[in-house]
């Protein structure tokens, strides 16, 4: 069978819960798949060539921490501007008479891209950029490589070759991919979280500014939370940031001598809600070592870098 995933795109709108943490998505996700054909009264085992680009959609599915570390999760806005801004470009087209469909000049311009290899030359300076503390950059940093190589593959009619053939990302490659991962993390460990895991995190870092010692069980928690999601919901995202090492549980027994699961936020992550900023491409040259990494309440905090003088790659 010829038959590969190379070059194809696996979609699943509106993917269910179970399905998406099930053991042979995360398989297929790592590792290729296999598929199962009976021919001639015969069940033959056939292994599937090749790893799609995958791309799933979902409103109220979990992800479990082992699909996170496979998955980059974008949240749709929500806001009311740009719920002003759908409803006005779709009002446009209305009146233009047409539905809304993708540029063919796109689809063309995509077709004219081969298949290139890059080279990152700047790759071993930006290892600084990513905090070793969390198990999670194991797979982040090779991830942000990547989305520079992407960006100079796209970019391949615009970037430079070497003499061994190997196309070479430059610094735009850099800031591009610097843009996309503002949008991807929300906290400064990089853990890709929904918005009600994202509402958590914010409920445990306010309420241990007026309670330091804050810890308890999912009830009393949803009680503070004004019960904004169901008890089973929020006992899922609980654990699930708790694995995380965002949050710690402990066992305590009540006064009925039942056992109870608290919860508290882990004192060893402090600020987990940080903006993560990604410094310019001038600084990661060396020519300015002024970068801003942190930003709180809109109040930058500087952390002073120093990375090594050199030319800049073009």
């Amino acid at each position: 069978m010829d038959w590969t995933w190379n070059g194809k795109v696996f979609y699943t709108e509106d993917i269910s819960e179970t399905v998406l943490n099930h053991e042979v998505f995360k398989v297929m996700c790592s590792s290729g798949s296999e598929a199962t054909v009976v021919i001639k009264q015969r069940a033959i085992d056939i292994n599937i060539e090749g790893k799609p680009v995958m791309i799933t959609t979902t409103a109220t599915s979990v992800p479990n921490p082992e699909i996170t570390r496979r998955f980059e999760i974008l949240n749709l806005s929500e806001n009311k501007d740009q719920t002003k801004a759908i409803i006005e470009r779709h009002a446009k087209f209305a009146v233009a008479g047409i539905s809304p469909e993708y540029n063919l000049d796109y689809s063309k311009a995509l077709g004219l891209l081969k298949r290139v290899k890059v080279r990152v030359p700047y790759a071993e300076k930006l290892c600084i950029l990513f905090p070793t503390e969390s198990i999670m950059m194991r797979t982040k940093f090779p991830r942000f490589l990547d989305l520079i190589k992407a960006s100079a593959a796209f970019h391949q009619f615009q970037r430079k070759c070497d003499k061994n053939g190997f196309l070479l990302a430059n610094g735009q490659d850099y800031e591009i991919s610097c843009e996309i991962m503002r949008t991807l993390i929300s906290n400064k460990y990089f853990i890709p979280l929904t918005k009600i895991q994202k509402k958590i995190v914010e409920f445990f870092e306010e309420i241990i500014k007026k309670e330091p010692n804050f810890n308890e069980n999912a009830v009393k928690i949803r009680q503070k939370m004004l019960n904004f999601i169901s008890l089973p919901a929020l006992l899922t995202n609980l654990a699930i940031l708790t694995k995380y090492g965002i949050l710690s549980s402990s066992i305590e027994e009540d006064a009925h001598g039942r056992d109870i699961e608290k919860f508290s936020l882990n004192q060893s992550n402090t600020n987990i809600s940080e903006k993560v900023y990604f410094p310019s491409f001038s600084v990661i040259c060396g020519k300015d070592i002024k970068p801003i990494i942190y930003n709180k309440d809109d109040k930058d905090i500087k952390v002073n870098l120093h990375f090594p003088s050199e030319k800049e790659v073009d």
